[in-house]
């Protein structure tokens, strides 16, 4: 008789690996951002409190960590992102923590997205951002015609870039707040100046 050999697979088991793989990228995140965007394995399992074996058991190469670590910025960006602002102060306070978490991360991003996989996943996540931007200003942009929508969603996403964010910080010395001021300004001005387009054209015909 061939005894048969059966797997047998632990939800909780499943659920600390999942657990120690987010601490891993977790503390990769913060040594990216401390070390000036300089990744040691070491120093990341320091910072997970892991052994070093326990991160390459997880993550096979440092490129295969930087891509998985891509990913986790973007799953983070998602989940901050689901719930549209419906006015323009739950805007300014979205983007208040966004800014936060930008400059949190800022020399992370950098390191990841100078990679192929960062590309990669930024390439793939894209449409998405696209997607939640046009969801997150449609109560915003209420009245104002789809052309017009296009470009104030096209600024939005230049402004609110961690490049744009970056700016703000380095070159004007803005606060997170005065980001999302600025950004809130530029969104309702321009809104503003669409529909008063809009209505002068009524007024014409």
């Amino acid at each position: 008789m061939t005894a048969v050999m059966r797997t047998y697979e632990s939800p909780l088991r499943e659920e600390q690996v999942e657990q120690t793989r987010d601490r891993i990228l977790a503390a990769t995140s913060r040594v990216l951002s401390t070390n000036d965007g300089r990744l040691s394995i070491p120093a990341v399992a320091r910072e997970a409190g892991v052994s070093v074996p326990t991160v390459y058991r997880h993550f096979g190469t440092k490129e295969e960590l930087l891509g998985a670590l891509a990913e986790w910025f973007n799953e983070r960006q998602r989940l901050a992102t689901r719930r549209p602002p419906a006015s323009l102060d739950e805007l300014r306070q979205f983007l208040t923590a966004q800014a936060a978490q930008y400059a949190e991360v800022d020399a992370a991003l950098r390191a990841v997205m100078a990679t192929e996989a960062g590309r990669r996943a930024r390439q793939g996540f894209l449409p998405r951002r696209k997607q939640l931007v046009a969801e997150g200003l449609e109560p915003i942009l209420a009245g104002v015609n789809d052309e017009d929508k296009r470009r104030v969603r096209d600024v939005y996403m230049l402004l609110t870039s961690s490049a744009g964010y970056r700016t703000a910080r380095e070159f004007f010395g803005y606060s997170n707040a005065e980001v999302a001021d600025t950004v809130v300004w530029v969104v309702e001005r321009l809104a503003r100046g669409s529909r008063a387009a809009k209505g002068k054209k009524k007024e014409k015909r």
